[in-house]
């Protein structure tokens, strides 16, 4: 017996340590993250680097990362992603994130958006080796971001950020390909360019930068919405290489460069800028309404290419525009007119045809509404209905049927001092006013006289009842 245990002994010991050999082995960089992942172990935190074992086997976690969607709520989640997946195939959505910086480490593409809302520790958000986002940069109410750092992004679908007030800096890769749609709102950004690959848009929308002074962008085509509103006062607008849009609405800029637009196939709208010049010398047709409003400095204009307005003609309210004669060669309008504000003349001289009615209105005297006028036998342009032209205190009206015959007319005012001077003297403009002021009394006159009358029928009335 005491032989055969002296036998068994040395081969319990091996067997022993044979198992605890074993049991000792270092587990695989695969069970190490299947640990991780299946919460069998405690999560990786964010400020430790694993391993480099790790980083050797994001190919054996493929289904991780062809996840359509990945939710990050803290730095920990992004930096355990980050490891197994380079590459994500699907979308990211960071809400409510509490930490104060977004950084993307080892991720180098997302296949699908990224979305970063709703986050106001967020300061910084930064990635040395992010190059692509597939789908939407969509960022929204991150009240505390200051800086985005992605230098290597080469490529995004679209650009989104909203309600990041005191966002300043934006670095981005200066030659982004793949952009369909760029929407910056709300922001501290002083310029925004870097976009000299993007060729065609389909929304271009900047609005509420409160000090970006300057936009630069060779984009060439807008086929939705172009709308830069509400930015600095200061703001310089180039689009050197912008040919055509669906809708463009400029407001609040110090300049405007659209030296290569050709074509609006709907709305063209310049509203409360602070430009001085407007040049738009290749523009040949505008497929809506043509609106020129509130550009209290705007004095020189070029549109000298236009031949056809498909909708309305707005020209309001420019104090500085002495003449309207920017469209010498417009001959068609096919909506209402509508000119209002302090000009002297009107000049359209290839003008064929007004499809609606027409109003035009300056406090100048010397506007001669006689170029608008068509005599009673003759075949107006205007055939919308109605054409009303007020100079001064003179007011003259037509209405006129479809094919452009005049059914009536009638003039207000007086003239009776027409003979005696041109309307340029200021005896001349006291006379007008002061004529026109008697006959607006005599008509007060008349309404107190039939109103003193009515009163007394209905006293009579009630005397007899």
């Amino acid at each position: 017996m005491r032989y055969g245990v002296a036998f068994l002994l040395p081969l319990f010991v091996a067997s022993t340590f044979a198992k605890l050999n074993i049991q000792g082995q270092k587990p695989s960089a695969a069970e190490e993250f299947s640990a991780f992942g299946s919460g069998k172990g405690p999560k990786l935190p964010h400020n430790v680097r694993p391993h480099a074992n790790f980083l050797n086997n994001k190919r054996g976690l493929s289904e991780l990362c062809r996840k359509d969607h990945h939710v990050i709520e803290a730095s920990g989640d992004l930096y355990t992603l980050g490891i197994q997946c380079g590459n994500i195939s699907g979308s990211i959505t960071f809400t409510n994130y509490e930490d104060s910086i977004i950084d993307f480490g080892e991720i180098e593409n997302i296949g699908g958006s990224l979305i970063i809302e709703d986050s106001s520790s967020v300061v910084k958000i930064q990635g040395r080796k992010l190059k692509k986002v597939g789908g939407v940069f969509f960022i929204k109410n991150l009240t505390s971001l200051v800086a985005i750092e992605l230098p290597e992004l080469k490529y995004i679908n679209a650009i989104e950020w909203k309600v990041v007030p005191i966002l300043t800096n934006a670095r981005l890769d200066g030659l982004v390909e793949g952009l369909t749609s760029i929407t910056i709102s709300d922001s501290s950004l002083a310029t925004i360019n870097g976009f000299q690959k993007v060729e065609e848009l389909a929304i271009f929308d900047i609005n509420n930068n409160r000090f970006l002074e300057r936009i630069n962008t060779n984009v060439k085509r807008v086929t939705k919405e172009l709308r830069v509103h509400a930015n600095a006062k200061e703001l310089e607008l180039e689009l050197p290489e912008l040919k055509s849009a669906r809708n463009i609405t400029i407001r609040d800029t110090s300049s405007i460069e659209l030296p290569k637009l050709e074509r609006v196939d709907n709305s063209l709208e310049f509203i409360e800028n602070q430009v001085s010049q407007l040049f738009l010398s290749n523009l040949k047709t505008i497929g809506g309404t043509l609106g020129i409003m509130q550009n209290s400095q705007l004095s020189s204009l070029d549109f000298g290419n236009v031949t056809d307005v498909n909708g309305g003609l707005v020209i309001a309210n420019n104090t500085n525009m002495e003449k309207i004669d920017f469209l010498q060669q417009l001959k068609q309008i096919g909506g209402a007119i509508y000119f209002e504000g302090k000009f002297q003349d009107t000049d359209f001289p290839q003008l064929k045809l007004v499809k609606g009615s027409a109003f035009i209105k300056s406090n100048s005297v010397v506007l001669d509404c006689n170029k608008w006028i068509t005599p009673l036998n003759g075949r107006a342009i205007i055939r919308g209905g109605k054409l009303l032209c007020i100079s001064g205190r003179k007011q003259k009206t037509q209405n006129i049927s479809q094919d452009g015959k005049v059914l009536d007319e009638s003039e207000a005012g007086s003239n009776e001092h027409s003979g005696k001077d041109n309307g340029k003297s200021k005896n001349g403009v006291l006379s007008k006013i002061t004529s026109s002021s008697s006959s607006i009394f005599d008509n007060l006159n008349m309404v107190w006289i039939f109103g003193i009358a009515w009163a007394l029928c209905l006293f009579q009335i009630f005397q007899l009842g």
